[in-house]
């Protein structure tokens, strides 16, 4: 069975991601990254130099999502273009000790050192702690911003429902929220 990933607290994440990244850790910029962009761990992994774009004072990404073949530009943070631009080769996420691009296997042993805490909490809710995490955070802080089609156009999903399910909203809440929007 395909256990979902665990949404993980974003400003914890994002706290996790700064310090690792300041420490010199890759790893804590592939977090920024994921939680900055949604984007899936294979985009994330296929990044280039060439993707992160400096426009007057705007830092984005422009990237191609592998699995939906959707082109899109995000907004990322100053620092999160420093950091990638900082990499010594095109690729950001490149392991000189093997001459390639980090695997998936790399983000899952990372995800599950740092973010170890989640681990019991995933089990009991069978699910997991993966890179997938990352998104998942990413899509609910939207959420909770912007609503179900801010989330929906973030995470580049089809469907209302697809995005609904992956949050794992249910009617309840977002009949709550749509109260609370309308004053009602």
């Amino acid at each position: 069975m395909n256990k979902s990933a665990i949404q993980l607290n974003y400003d914890e994440a994002k706290i996790t991601g700064y310090e690792l990244a300041n420490e010199g850790y890759i790893f804590g910029l592939f977090i920024i990254i994921g939680l900055e962009t949604g984007l899936r761990s294979a985009d994330i992994l296929n990044l280039e130099k060439s993707n992160f774009i400096s426009d007057g004072g705007k830092y984005l990404i422009k990237f191609t999502a592998q699995k939906n073949k959707k082109k899109a530009i995000r907004p990322i943070s100053k620092y999160t273009f420093q950091k990638a631009m900082e990499q010594p080769k095109n690729i950001i996420f490149y392991n000189e000790k093997y001459k390639c691009k980090y695997s998936h296997i790399w983000t899952s042993r990372n995800m599950k050192q740092w973010f170890s805490n989640y681990i019991g909490k995933a089990k009991a809710n069978d699910k997991n702690v993966s890179a997938h995490s990352l998104r998942k955070s990413a899509g609910c802080k939207v959420y909770q911003k912007y609503g179900i089609e801010g989330a929906r156009d973030f995470l580049q999903h089809d469907s209302y429902d697809t995005t609904k399910n992956y949050l794992q909203i249910t009617e309840t809440e977002l009949n709550e929220k749509i109260k609370d929007a309308l004053c009602l």
